[in-house]
């Protein structure tokens, strides 16, 4: 056991056995340790391992923790929950959860709760060899793009189900059940994996998209549930090999810094592509020629946003002060949070339910005490055509300002773009062949959805 010294504590009257002990600021801030016996009001026993690992250091020991404020995380009792999910499942009932116990906006799963396994085997144990033969668990991997930003994508994957084994059953009846459980939570693991793309950090899962693009073969389209497969077998390519074949990662650096010079240069690698940088494809006084009538287009975009843009401010301005209020008070407290992108998305569908009634109301509102009844009823049914056709323009204006920066790089650092396009013919002849040479293109497949045919995009 691990001895806790408290100062000027009240540990008889704050604290329980079973609960558990929070370490809420200073270097060891994060470290959890579980509360083993109450002694006095200024000594505890915590059960080892305590306070291992933190959020700034996940070797940290109980050695680390010195003078530092804690919190008291009570034991919740769940027996009548879990006996309620047992019963659900024997009535043919779904019970939908997510493993990682939070929301966050990292690239790769939390560890996940132990709760899934003990609701699978606990269910079985109580009704039997009837509903282990019928349960089954299914992995559903939600994979976003730009999550946090209005009417950004989202893919939903769905692994295969699978049943709880016998042999797990009857280790937990036996009284294993550490063992048994810990044998599931690691067959979830293996599904939750299979439907997500996992990496080590934001960064690199920007560098495992950027390899599926410089896979694929130009100009063909992909649906989201393709890209998704495709990025999760280079992910899991790259994690296999990068540490024994010194060729992957030489590649994988080459292409971080293409991506970087993308970056600088505030352009997409698919304007590299189609945007032309070779003297033969467009030179600057066509280029110049295109810049004008885009600009055009960015013009007259703008007449159509502005209406819509105007009355939705408040929305706006509203919307973005809360959001990332919360975003970054719930980004102070948090543990796993990188940024607070997903805290962020959510308040901003919150607000945005509260928010638009109420401002379309208001605004009809002031309608008919300017106007009067009739023109308030024509606000009212046709405001909502009018702010539509104004995100639809903002979206189609966002898309050609996208092509500014590619248009002026051709106009007055040409070189740049030869090189940029030169670069990346040499990135994507490397990416394929490292790929063909290791095998990926089998791990690729592997990886697919189960309706993505993958293997017709192999070079």
């Amino acid at each position: 056991a691990v001895h806790v010294h408290g100062s000027g504590t009240k540990f008889v009257e704050q604290v329980k056995p079973g609960d558990q002990l929070l370490i809420s600021a200073g270097a060891c801030k994060g470290a959890v340790a579980k509360v083993a016996d109450v002694v006095s009001d200024e000594l505890l026993k915590c059960a080892a391992p305590a306070f291992r690992g933190s959020d700034a250091n996940p070797d940290a020991t109980a050695a680390d923790v010195k003078d530092a404020a804690f919190k008291v995380m009570p034991k919740v009792d769940q027996h009548d929950m879990y006996d309620a999910i047992y019963d659900a499942l024997d009535d043919n009932g779904v019970i939908g959860i997510f493993p990682e116990g939070g929301s966050h906006d990292r690239s790769s799963l939390l560890p996940l709760k132990a709760g899934i396994a003990v609701m699978a085997l606990g269910a079985c144990a109580k009704h039997g060899e009837a509903l282990r033969s019928r349960l089954r668990i299914a992995a559903v991997g939600l994979n976003y793009f730009s999550g946090h930003k209005f009417r950004s994508r989202v893919f939903v994957d769905y692994g295969e189900p699978f049943e709880v084994s016998r042999d797990l059953v009857d280790r937990y009846l036996g009284g294993d059940k550490r063992g048994a459980g810990d044998a599931l939570m690691a067959e979830i693991l293996t599904a939750v994996k299979a439907v997500t793309v996992q990496a080590p950090s934001s960064d690199m899962a920007e560098i495992f998209w950027m390899l599926r693009r410089l896979y694929v073969p130009d100009g063909k389209r992909l649906t989201l549930e393709e890209k998704v497969a495709l990025t999760r077998g280079f992910a899991a390519s790259v994690e296999r090999d990068e540490g024994t074949h010194p060729e992957v990662r030489d590649v994988v650096v080459r292409v971080e810094k293409y991506h970087e010079t993308l970056k600088h240069y505030n352009i997409h690698d698919r304007q590299v592509l189609l945007g032309g940088a070779d003297d033969d494809v467009v030179d600057r006084f066509d280029a110049l020629a295109i810049l004008g009538l885009r600009m055009t287009i960015l013009f007259a975009y703008s007449l159509a946003i502005f209406p819509g843009l105007l009355l939705a401010s408040p929305l706006l301005v509203l919307t973005d002060a809360i959001s990332r209020h919360k975003a970054k008070v719930a980004l102070a407290g948090s543990r796993v949070k990188l940024r607070g992108n997903d805290v962020l998305a959510t308040w901003k569908v919150l607000c945005g339910m509260i928010l638009i009634p109420a401002l379309h109301l208001t605004y009809t509102a002031v309608v008919y005490a300017l106007y009067g009844f009739p023109e308030a009823v024509l606000y009212f049914f046709f405001m909502p055509f009018v702010s539509a056709t104004s995100i639809y323009a903002s979206e189609s204006f966002l898309s050609v300002a996208s092509s500014i920066g590619p248009l002026y790089l051709l106009i007055v650092n040409r070189s740049t773009g030869t090189r940029l396009r030169a670069t990346r013919k040499q990135l994507q002849a490397d990416v394929r062949e490292i790929a063909n040479k290791l095998g990926w293109a089998e791990i690729i497949r592997k990886s697919r959805s189960a309706h993505a045919a993958l293997s017709e995009y192999s070079p």
